[in-house]
């Protein structure tokens, strides 16, 4: 919210207080600020002149020649190019040795063979933006017909010589943003009054009954609706005051009718729109929900497609307005306007919202129905809108107003006690006190022993709570008096069970030579396509973003696979030839069907691209994760289904019969898909089922006393049958004293049915009361010879 100094100290006085203390005080009260900057920085030696007479530049075709009075004893030669200024107009003038923004000195000068004796100034040349110039002086000087003392310092003549301050207002003080709201924050701030603007009318013709109806079909959306009637319209440019305190508050001028409603909105936070009566069928005003299909074309010359959860004002035939947002093109304000319907209303913040994100179109008005406004503020910004037309000739006021308010404003009381205040903010002020900062607020207080019971101010929306009491008397009491003191609890803070375990997850991943990153939980519909269009149909079931920042950030991630290889092929590309990486995150998947709710699970994500490694690699730090946690019961599934992975090369991970994740090598298709340039192996893992089968407890088993035993077996099989089955197999007949079963060779060949393969297995046998004898291992290897052969018809070789 800009603030220039100037107008402000029209409602509270200012102009006494230093610029660094004022600044100060109000950040301590609760108004931050963004910096304070003056209107002229800079600027120096620029004055009213006035043009006197306009001749052609006798050697230039595009330049002219000008005679302008700065009130000195003879008048200025003045060169230049602009065109949007003719004899009689009142100019800046920039005299020989003055400063223009940027500190840029004009100095006296030839111009193709004519002195120049100065120059005259735009805008921009004294310091402001092009979004906040007329467009009559956008690419010209600046032109004014108010007569100004000549010789007088621009600064004084046109009201610049000011400081603007920059608030920044939270969401939750709408009032604030306001001329107004302003001053009230002020006026406590330094214990001064404040008062409001003159929303008189002196000269009311005729009733406004009979030539203007409306109707609210959508009070659930519309809490107020109010109008009045000016007849007899002038459009034309606004005077340079108005012009420049808009200018100041980083709007810009248009005419005087349109200045007039934004002047207003700066001053009040109201916003306010004009129709042209004589554009609006019937000269109805009704505010519905728009039709399905409904089509309006704004102010910006763009057609706009309604639904029917939108609320629009319109006449008798169509809409001519988006409520609350923007003004129709068709009923819009224009030069051959000569009867005016002023709308000042109050809608549904919600709905505002909404439709403002649907349509993707911000106004000043919206930015402000959103937060929410007091519908108690029509009346006054109604009547203020037609006190300037009247003020400024612009139009005839017609008397009388049409004011609809089906949902009025209720007020609300709360109890504030104040020791429960007193205790929250460490101090000890009396209920007196309390009841003085309250009342300066605007508030109505009735003091009840130790309770104060306090109706907030009809434009603070935001006090509902005794809470909200304690912050405006923390506020108004100062920050910086607050007594400091030590934390009471001496509780000292530690991480959960969960904490540590993802925790050691992180640090252990780091051990096994992994690098962690970070990425993004959104994603775009495209990456989950380039996964493979047979990919688990649960990834298709995307949990949209409503407003996304864009197309590739529109759906919340359903696999962590998509960012891995990003950051893969992204190190791969840029010549890192090894790449080893990790992130923990969460995934989600579309509503349940139990709870409609999205459902969001933490996964664990491992990728490999090296030359010298490959899927063991992997399948190791899986393991040792495993192993690490005490988790038991995984088991590895040949997986030729998950058309993401490799077909053949690719593993399901179950955890006592649940699904817990994949490992294998990605399939070439996807590989090339995200651009990578080798062969990537990735283990993506839940997190939670691993959590909740997490042991931490590490039990401590005494080192044998007795020797173990080992042998060498190898087996001919089907050449399906899997290193799983066969460990199973060898278990299940083994025995008690089997302890360990490993793999150490697979042929297939010469001596070896083309349909078969053989499998060679180190088996370990351990008595832990005693030391075992042949017999005992030549049992136990029998058992497994003759179960093998029985179960998967394997021979021994």
């Amino acid at each position: 919210m800009l603030v220039p100094l100037k107008w402000l100290n029209e409602y509270v006085k200012v102009a006494d207080i230093d610029l660094k203390t004022y600044e100060s005080a109000m950040i301590m009260s609760g108004s931050n600020t963004e910096g304070v900057h003056p209107v002229l920085d800079g600027v120096s030696n620029v004055v009213v002149g006035q043009i006197k007479s306009i001749a052609a530049h006798p050697n230039a075709d595009k330049l002219v020649v000008c005679q302008c009075d700065v009130g000195a004893e003879a008048l200025l030669q003045i060169v230049t190019g602009a065109t949007n200024m003719v004899e009689g107009d009142y100019v800046a003038v920039a005299l020989d040795n003055s400063t223009i923004t940027g500190g840029k000195v004009i100095k006296a000068g030839d111009l193709r063979g004519e002195r120049s004796e100065g120059m005259m100034c735009s805008y921009q040349e004294l310091g402001f933006s092009d979004k906040v110039i007329a467009k009559s002086m956008l690419d010209g000087l600046i032109v004014f017909k108010d007569a100004k003392p000549l010789g007088q310092p621009i600064g004084e003549a046109l009201d610049l010589d000011d400081y603007v301050v920059d608030f920044e207002i939270t969401p939750n003080r709408p009032d604030c943003l306001s001329m107004i709201g302003m001053a009230r924050e002020t006026a406590v701030t330094f214990g001064r009054d404040y008062k409001y603007p003159n929303t008189s009318i002196a000269n009311a013709v005729g009733e406004i009954t009979g030539r203007a109806t409306v109707t609210i079909d959508a009070p659930d959306k519309c809490a107020r609706y109010a109008c009045r009637l000016i007849e007899d319209v002038k459009i034309e440019p606004s005077p340079i005051w108005l012009q420049t305190r808009l200018m100041k508050a980083g709007m810009r001028p248009i005419n005087n009718i349109v200045d007039i409603t934004n002047y207003v909105l700066l001053e009040y936070g109201q916003p306010i729109h004009a129709f042209d009566l004589d554009c609006l069928a019937g000269g109805q005003i009704v505010v519905r929900n728009a039709k399905a299909g409904e089509v309006i074309k704004t102010l910006d010359d763009v057609e706009r497609n309604l639904t029917a959860e939108m609320l629009v004002v319109a006449d008798a035939e169509k809409a001519q307005a988006i409520a609350g947002i923007m003004g129709g093109a068709h009923s819009e304000v224009s030069a051959t306007t000569k009867r005016l319907l002023i709308e000042v209303a109050n809608f549904d913040k919600t709905n505002i919202r909404e439709t403002s994100r649907v349509l993707g179109l911000r106004s000043e008005s919206s930015s402000r129905f959103e937060k929410g406004i007091s519908p108690e503020l029509v009346p006054a910004a109604l009547n203020r809108v037609c006190h300037l037309i009247e003020q400024l000739a612009a139009g005839t006021v017609v008397g009388g107003a049409i004011d609809e308010y089906p949902r009025p404003q209720q007020a609300a009381t709360v109890d504030v006690r104040v020791r429960r205040i007193n205790s929250l903010i460490g101090v000890k002020l009396s209920a007196d006190e309390m009841h003085k900062m309250l009342l300066s607020l605007g508030c109505k207080v009735k003091l009840n022993s130790e309770i104060l019971q306090v109706e907030a101010p009809f434009y603070r929306l935001d006090l509902t709570k005794e809470i909200d009491y304690c912050e405006e008397i923390a506020r108004l009491y100062g920050y910086d008096k607050l007594p400091m003191t030590q934390p009471r609890d001496h509780i000292i803070g530690k991480l959960t069970a969960r904490q540590r375990f993802l925790q050691s997850v992180h640090s252990r991943m780091i051990g096994y030579g992994l690098s962690e990153i970070v990425t993004y939980s959104f994603i775009g519909p495209s990456v989950i396509d380039a996964l493979n269009d047979s990919f688990n149909s649960a990834i298709k079931q995307n949990v949209v973003i409503r407003n996304p920042l864009g197309e590739e950030y529109s759906v919340m991630r359903p696999s962590m696979i998509p960012g891995m290889l990003q950051v893969v092929a992204r190190n791969l590309n840029r010549q890192i030839d090894s790449v080893a990486l990790f992130e923990t995150g969460n995934v989600f998947t579309a509503a349940a069907e139990v709870d409609g709710e999205p459902r969001e699970t933490e996964k664990l994500i491992v990728a490999i691209a090296d030359e010298a490694k490959g899927y063991f690699d992997l399948k190791w730090v899986v393991d040792s994760l495993l192993v690490a946690f005490n988790i038991d019961g995984v088991s590895y599934h040949a997986d030729r289904t998950h058309a993401t992975y490799h077909p053949g090369r690719c593993a399901k991970l179950t955890l006592n019969g649940e699904y817990l994740g994949h490992v294998g090598q990605i399939h070439p298709t996807v590989q090339t898909a995200f651009g990578v340039p080798k062969a990537v192996y990735v283990a993506e893992l839940d997190l939670d089922k691993l959590y909740a089968n997490y042991n931490a407890d590490i039990v401590y088993k005494q080192l044998p006393k007795y020797p173990s035993s080992s042998m060498d077996a190898a087996f001919v099989v089907d050449a399906q049958v899997t290193h799983r089955d066969m460990v199973t197999a060898i278990e299940k007949f083994g025995g008690e004293y089997l302890v360990a079963v490993e793999l150490f060779d697979v042929y297939s060949g010469d001596q070896v049915a083309d349909d078969k393969k053989s499998m060679a297995y180190k088996l370990t046998f351990r008595n832990d009361q005693r030391t075992l004898v042949d017999e005992d291992i030549k049992q136990a290897f029998e058992a497994i010879r003759t179960g093998l052969e029985a179960s998967l018809q394997a021979t021994l070789r």
